[in-house]
């Protein structure tokens, strides 16, 4: 299997861990990486915040862990003062970059203009831009034409470039448990069928909001992998997933 269409498990540590508990969750997933090395086509991401990148890097690099931010800037270098450009990103051996989370746009504003030009700038420092989807509201009706929608608006200018679109329904970030798997399937064949970049095979689908053990085996084939939050912040949590992956490449 290729990379691109590796089995893709990205996990976010947000702004939850101070810097001791990341160490010492990094050196958890360390240890389980040692104890459960993964299947070839079984892909780890793990988005830390800005100032433990080079901390995951050295700790997880070696098992063959991809590393991402959980944003970028759209500008390049220069007097910009407080942002995280791409090129610096890819310089240090970052791999992804996180752009549009939902709560990127509910807390700072974030739009779909600045969602594009943070992809834009991922892209031409060879940074796989992770671009986050979702409707705001439980829609049946309407929630894959928004996403769709969203999808398109960043996808269709990177020209066939590697891009993984993470499902996130923003009413399902934080619950107590993920959206229904009927609806968000549904949502997932709109994508990959309206999306030219899923369609084409350039891309990858992941989902996310309140995901966790139980949900790749729920949602694969239909997505590509899962995007976790808080559920991994147990290692136990994310050797689940794990497992769940690897189940997918003999299911």
């Amino acid at each position: 299997m290729s990379a691109s269409k590796a089995v893709l498990v990205a996990v976010s540590l947000k702004a939850y861990f101070g810097y001791a508990q990341a160490r010492d969750w990094m050196a958890g997933v360390a240890d389980l990486l040692t104890e459960h090395p993964l299947p070839a086509a079984v892909e780890v991401a793990v988005m830390p915040p800005f100032p433990l990148l080079e901390r995951a890097l050295d700790t997880l690099g070696r098992f063959g862990v991809r590393v991402g931010s959980q944003d970028v800037s759209w500008a390049e270098a220069g007097p910009a003062t407080g942002e995280v450009t791409a090129a610096l990103l890819a310089e240090m051996g970052c791999q992804y970059a996180e752009i549009g989370h939902a709560e990127r746009r509910s807390l700072f504003g974030e739009d779909d203009d600045m969602v594009n030009r943070k992809a834009a700038a991922a892209a031409r420092h060879r940074l796989v831009p992770l671009i986050c989807v979702g409707e705001a509201v439980h829609d049946p009706d309407g929630a894959a034409a928004e996403v769709v929608r969203q999808a398109r608006l960043v996808t269709d200018q990177l020209a066939g470039q590697p891009v993984v679109i993470a499902y996130e329904p923003q009413w399902a970030i934080g619950a107590d448990a993920p959206a229904d798997t009927g609806y968000v399937l549904r949502v997932g064949e709109a994508l990959k069928t309206s999306v030219p970049a899923l369609a084409a095979g350039a891309g990858r689908l992941i989902y996310g909001g309140t995901a966790g053990p139980g949900t790749l085996r729920a949602l694969h084939p239909g997505f590509d992998g899962v995007f976790l939050g808080r559920r991994a912040h147990r290692i136990d949590g994310l050797r689940q997933v794990l497992d769940e992956a690897a189940e997918t490449l003999t299911g």
